[in-house]
């Protein structure tokens, strides 16, 4: 694997002599942000690679041997529970027949006929075979290929090798689909914000990519970042949300200490919002207002939907409860705390002028997915416990506060308690709209490159950082 970029930064004090002014300077604690950006920018000036060709290839759909196990023992439930027929072969394959099982099983128990092996349709599985398969992480759908041809060993040997250079693996280039490419073409997919769980043309067109656009979106995204330093007091601390990657990552004392996927906001008017504010506390077991606009928003469905009234309307009220009456949508409803509620066991306000939070979830499963654009603007913490553990190991949390106890204090009502926890240091948000990020990995530092979710463009972001 090439490491020419690398090598030369490795080289300039050596190069300038340990005395002089420039060496002195270049021996300064680098930024840890824009750092990483400045070296894989000269990695891509020194390297170039071939493009991958797709050229109208069929779709590889990824497996692990670990799933091909689950698979066929899925197969072999449908088979014995008379939805496959005998002579059906359980090979880990999920072919049409199989899919129409699945939608057949679905029907029967009253689930959405969608085909897809998910959160839904697993714990009926997982009943029916004895298997443990776990909800929240794994879906399956109709298989693309599920025998390779030398073209597909071609295609999978020319990725490994682009893996490699773009410093996503270290792979042995053998065009074997084992698990370790498997995993490797899913971390590139899911940082880079490419859907699906196959070897397609979008992915295989963004890996291609060449170094000269790469660099073009390098310097783009290092201009905004270093914008920013006109942008809030600037604390030690400072919790860095990037919307496109949906991803946050603290750094604390020029150190990136850890980083979270997020689910954020909606495309069109649930957005997440570009902002940023200063982070004070963390509440406990918090309530859920729920706001104007999403009683509203059910209320609409119902409209459109009279069936549905009754079934949605027993919904509202034993789910979220009444409050007290409101002249534009009849009801304001509020929702307790617990596992149920939206916010997850903790929210952190950051005070932005959106008053959007980052806070836990009740849906988990979301995050299995690539693009997670399903908020109502607030953005959704993986492990929003982690997140508290990790403040509190670096000093910010009184480290006396034990979180596992304080989730499950009770009020006198029964109810969990609510509380609101302090933070040691404030710790200054950035929600900002960068379309490349440069991380450090086991293989060197890596880039991802993600879309533009909202479709953005350049204006909006520009007009944010200040530039004219």
């Amino acid at each position: 694997m090439p490491k020419t970029g690398l090598v030369t930064l490795l080289c300039v004090s050596a190069v300038l002599g340990p005395g002089s002014a420039a060496a002195q300077e270049a021996e300064e604690e680098p930024n840890a942000i824009t750092a990483p950006f400045e070296s894989m920018i000269e990695y891509y000036e020194a390297n170039e690679i071939s493009q991958v060709s797709f050229n109208g290839h069929r779709e590889i759909t990824l497996s692990t041997e670990a799933e091909r196990v689950m698979k066929t023992g899925i197969e072999q439930a449908l088979i014995d529970s008379g939805y496959l027929p005998e002579g059906h072969i359980a090979d880990s394959c999920f072919d049409e027949d199989t899919i129409e099982a699945v939608k057949q099983l679905q029907e029967d128990n009253g689930l959405r006929e969608d085909g897809v092996v998910g959160h839904t349709t697993i714990p009926l599985l997982n009943e029916i075979t004895g298997m443990d398969i776990d909800a929240g992480h794994y879906s399956f759908s109709l298989d693309s290929a599920c025998e390779l041809n030398d073209e597909d060993h071609m295609l999978i040997s020319e990725i490994e090798e682009a893996l490699n250079f773009h410093h996503y693996s270290n792979l042995a280039v053998d065009g074997e689909l084992d698990d370790a490419t498997v995993e490797a073409i899913r971390l590139y997919k899911r940082r880079n914000i490419i859907g699906s769980d196959s070897i397609d043309c979008a992915f295989v067109d963004h890996l291609s990519t060449g170094s000269r656009a790469r660099i073009r979106k390098l310097n783009e995204a290092l201009a905004a970042l270093e914008s920013l330093s006109r942008h809030g007091p600037g604390t030690e601390s400072n919790i860095y949300v990037n919307l496109p990657e949906q991803q946050v990552r603290f750094y604390y004392h020029n150190n990136l200490e850890f980083q979270m996927d997020i689910i954020i906001g909606q495309r069109g008017r649930w957005r997440t919002d570009i902002q940023e504010g200063t982070m004070r506390e963390a509440r406990i077991n918090p309530w859920w207002n729920v706001p104007a606009s999403i009683i509203s928003e059910q209320r609409r469905v119902l409209r459109r939907e009279p069936a549905l009234r009754q079934v949605t309307e027993q919904r509202i009220n034993g789910r979220w409860e009444l409050i007290g009456d409101n002249p534009v949508i009849g009801d304001d409803f509020r929702q307790r705390p617990g596992e149920l509620n939206p916010f997850g066991r903790i929210y952190y306000n950051f005070g932005g002028p959106e008053g959007e939070l980052l806070h836990g979830t009740a849906k988990h499963y979301l995050f299995r997915e690539t693009t997670r654009l399903f908020s109502h603007g607030c953005m959704r913490l993986h492990d929003e416990a982690e997140f508290f553990y990790r403040l509190q190991d670096l000093g910010l949390i009184d480290d006396s506060l034990y979180l596992s106890e304080m989730v499950e204090t009770t009020g006198s009502d029964g109810l969990y308690l609510k509380q609101d926890v302090p933070l040691i240091e404030p710790i200054h948000v950035n929600v900002i709209y960068v379309r490349a990020w440069v991380d450090s990995g086991e293989n060197g530092i890596f880039m991802a490159m993600p879309k533009d979710v909202y479709g953005y463009g350049k204006s909006k972001v520009r007009r944010y950082l200040g530039f004219s």
